[in-house]
């Protein structure tokens, strides 16, 4: 009797075993699941985050680069061709709006453009050559067509 009750409590053990085993499986498998699926949350919060500083920063760009044409580069450019100032004053428009522009980003956008970007400064500023030809293109259709209207309205 001694035997079979041996055997039996062994039995039980090993069923016992085995299913804390499986229930730690099943547990672990759980933890892996979630654990993916919140790094997986994360991503897609951190690519939201970067699609809207990178939006704000776009934005942010144009406008500055559209205010310095309108307010400063036009004349400067003049005044280069002719040779009244260096280009270095022309060039330096680029620092400008760099600075410009970095003081209008939140510490929040800055964050979210870092996280993705190594080298922002560098970023930003092939962000202000980007836009500048259309920005140029722009403006010089809106001073011509204002030409054009103070023209018509002086005839």
């Amino acid at each position: 009797m001694e035997i079979l009750e041996l055997g039996l409590k062994a039995f039980v053990w090993l069923i016992s075993a085995a299913l804390i085993s499986k229930a730690f499986d099943i547990v672990e498998n759980s933890l892996k699941i979630k654990k993916e699926k919140a790094i997986q949350e994360k991503n897609m919060t951190a690519k939201t985050a970067y699609d809207f500083a990178l939006s704000v920063l776009e934005g942010i760009t144009s406008a500055t680069v559209y205010k310095i044409e309108s307010t400063k580069a036009a004349s400067i450019r003049e005044a280069v061709k002719a040779g009244k100032e260096p280009i270095s004053k022309l060039t330096g428009l680029s620092d400008e709006a760099y600075e410009e522009i970095i003081s209008q980003l939140t510490p929040e956008i800055k964050e979210a453009l870092e996280l993705s970007i190594d080298k922002l400064e560098l970023f930003i500023k092939n962000k202000i050559e980007e836009v500048l030809p259309t920005v140029k293109t722009t403006f010089a259709l809106m001073t011509k067509a204002k030409d054009v209207e103070l023209k018509e309205q002086y005839k």
